[in-house]
């Protein structure tokens, strides 16, 4: 689980998951903002490491499921054994460092 949230990208799919109504099976955004673009110094590599890196290693340990024909996700077959510490994460966001997630 923690190998999945040392990366701040990753954090944020995994955070747009817990957003997401699993009773729906709704599916959730797999970009990331203007504004954490910018801070990354990284504009045009970012979709790239997304599509390449990110996306496929949350979908490899089942927190995500990921559509890469049409660029969706949802909450994956092990999201459940993740949820719990995101919520915790959530719950403490105020003592964690400035730049989380």
């Amino acid at each position: 689980m923690f190998d999945s949230l040392q990366n701040t990208h990753q954090r944020k799919l995994l955070l747009a998951a817990l957003d997401s109504d699993p009773e729906e099976c709704e599916a959730f955004s797999t970009t990331v903002g203007t504004d954490d673009v910018s801070q990354t110094g990284y504009v045009d590599r970012l979709p790239v490491l997304l599509h390449h890196v990110h996306l496929p290693r949350l979908s490899a340990f089942g927190y995500i499921d990921w559509d890469r024909d049409s660029g969706t996700a949802r909450r994956g077959p092990h999201f459940d054994e993740i949820e719990p510490l995101l919520r915790l994460l959530v719950a403490h966001a105020d003592e964690l460092p400035e730049d989380w997630p």
